[in-house]
């Protein structure tokens, strides 16, 4: 029996070429100095590596062969300023706070639908192209304390919340400076002791199971509440969950009852954007702590509103709406 075998050509290997070339070439043949198939002899550089960085198919930084990371090098550049940034005060993320806020920021670019967010495979790719940040186990909230809430950190953020007072003249009106406060309330009731006869059975009304809703409470310095935002635990949000609530109050739904990146996100964009004053010739100071992702950044700024976070582990000591 003969047995037959088809010969498969040897594929090669990569070619290797100079980045300065693939750069030299890709200017040349954009200032039209140079047609593609010359440009690619001269700078010895594919002419198909080439041919996709001039038709945008490849960003011109990418230097390696394979699939091009979601984000180009300055967006990856502001991603890990702000994770430093944040790890510099004490909000550090993590491996998912930072996915999370990758696939928020891939979103706002139109780089990725929310049904297809980043995965590990990308934050490890990502970690791997810039060494300067990486996974580390945090302090214990004891530690933190101690070590952010000390009055040489307490006068830091006085001096800084003075400087931005000035920047944008607000120093003398209390009016447009706001304060964020999220507070958990637990629906269930725990009845107090009542005085009685030893051995007749008294009753307190209590709710049910258990769960925790959460209120994002806002005021300025002047008094002024907003009003209230609730979390209700589960999947729906209904109409009856905000039945008797105050004038103007509104909500949202998350698994925990607890809030999260998004419906802080929404919280500011849907809610409290409707009931801040005018802001054509003032601007507005936002203090809150947490919650921090670079599109509601980006859009507070885009709407003359200016967020500054409270210290880390401080809010015993510098949330208004905790002290006063």
């Amino acid at each position: 029996m003969e047995i037959r075998t088809h010969h498969v050509p040897d594929r090669g290997s990569y070619r290797t070429y100079d980045p300065d070339n693939l750069s030299k070439a890709y200017f040349a043949v954009k200032e039209g100095k140079m047609s593609t198939n010359k440009a690619s002899k001269v700078f010895n550089v594919p002419r198909t590596t080439l041919q996709g960085r001039l038709y945008g198919k490849v960003d011109i930084e990418t230097i390696k062969s394979g699939p091009q990371s979601v984000f180009n090098q300055g967006q990856e550049a502001l991603l890990v300023g702000h994770l430093k940034t944040m790890d510099d005060v004490g909000y550090g993320y993590s491996r998912q706070e930072t996915l999370n806020l990758a696939s928020d920021y891939a979103v706002h670019l139109g780089l990725r639908d929310k049904d297809h967010p980043l995965t590990d495979r990308w934050l490890y790719k990502f970690l791997s192209r810039w060494p300067e940040i990486g996974v580390k186990k945090p302090c214990s909230l004891e530690i933190a304390r101690a070590k952010f809430a000390t009055r040489g950190a307490v006068d830091a953020y006085f001096e800084e919340l003075g400087l931005v007072l000035s920047k944008y003249n607000l120093l003398n009106k209390p009016h447009r400076i706001y304060n964020i406060d999220e507070k958990g309330l637990s629906t269930e009731h725990k009845p107090p002791k009542v005085i009685g006869g030893k051995f007749s059975k008294s009753q307190a009304v209590t709710s049910g199971r258990g769960k925790t809703v959460t209120l994002i409470g806002c005021a300025n310095g002047v008094g002024q509440v907003i009003p209230p935002y609730f979390v209700f635990p589960g999947a729906r949000m209904l109409d009856s969950l905000l039945d008797g609530a105050t004038a103007g109050a509104d909500g949202d739904v998350s698994e925990s009852g607890w809030s999260n990146s998004q419906i802080f996100c929404n919280y500011i964009q849907e809610h409290l954007i409707k009931f801040l004053p005018p802001r054509d010739d003032d601007d507005i100071l936002l203090l809150y702590d947490g919650h921090i992702t670079k599109p509601i950044i980006e859009w507070a700024k885009s709407h003359h509103i200016h967020l500054f976070v409270l210290p880390p582990h401080c809010s015993h000591l510098l949330q208004p709406l905790d002290v006063s």
